[in-house]
């Protein structure tokens, strides 16, 4: 049965994000392309995946909206799907997933910005892209771990993002994600059709999103404290909850 579930929704996965892909195309040939048109396929693209995979989501806090750095933390490729399904926002994602079949060509046409971590002219263009995006009005969700973590809490925060959030009075809304197991977590070189296998295989997988209120800064330090302070306090909210 869990080898029949994961088969299933693994197709559903392809083809549906096969004929998304070729409708948002389509639409970029008769209207143009746009970030915001990016964002709203994006935003359709998390919803029904979630769905496929069995995703029972808890949301709490307000959805973000309008010109915002969503700061989360990373357990696993599934965050994605839960954000995105929830608000209009780009992302910004690792160099490699630009190669991943299907997925990587999705990604770019939503408008997401790829970062190849381990190059200094990249993590720079990364925040010019980054500005630039913010100050035309958009959102913006970075997992400034810079990989996935299965907790407790988070690892250290890169601070880049902060100091552009700080320069440019652009808000920060901190994002916890915590699913109910922890083996949930995609990390510990588990492959990926492995983790998707284990974790999907279940009829449902639950987790828990919460938004906090948006905040500013001047200080790039203060405020990459603030946010990662508010985050565990969140995580450790969802674990207590979880574990009863």
């Amino acid at each position: 049965m869990k080898y029949f579930l994961v088969t299933f929704r693994l197709i559903s996965i392809i083809v549906f994000t096969s004929c998304a892909l070729s409708i948002l195309l389509l639409t970029i040939l008769i209207k143009g392309n746009s970030n915001a048109l990016g964002q709203k396929y994006g935003q359709f693209w998390g919803k029904v995946t979630a769905n496929i995979l069995g995703l029972k989501l808890k949301i709490t806090g307000d959805i973000p909206k309008g010109r915002c750095l969503i700061i989360a933390n990373h357990r696993s490729y599934s965050d994605i799907m839960l954000i995105y399904g929830q608000t209009a926002c780009a992302f910004v994602a690792m160099a490699e997933a630009r190669n991943w079949p299907l997925i990587g060509i999705s990604a770019e046409k939503v408008g997401t910005i790829f970062v190849d971590r381990k190059s200094p002219n990249s993590r720079k263009e990364t925040l010019i892209q980054m500005k630039k995006r913010l100050l035309e009005g958009f959102s913006i969700v970075l997992f400034p771990e810079g990989g996935t973590f299965a907790g407790p809490l988070t690892q250290t925060f890169k601070i880049g993002s902060f100091s552009l959030a700080a320069e440019n009075n652009i808000p920060i809304i901190p994002t916890a994600i915590e699913y109910q197991y922890v083996t949930d977590a995609w990390v510990d070189n588990v492959s990926m059709i492995g983790h998707f296998v284990k974790t999907f295989g279940r009829w449902r997988t639950v987790a828990s999103l919460h938004f906090g209120e948006a905040f500013l800064e001047t200080d790039a330090n203060i405020f990459l404290a603030k946010t990662q302070a508010a985050i565990h306090q969140s995580l450790t909210d969802m674990r207590k909850d979880f574990d009863k």
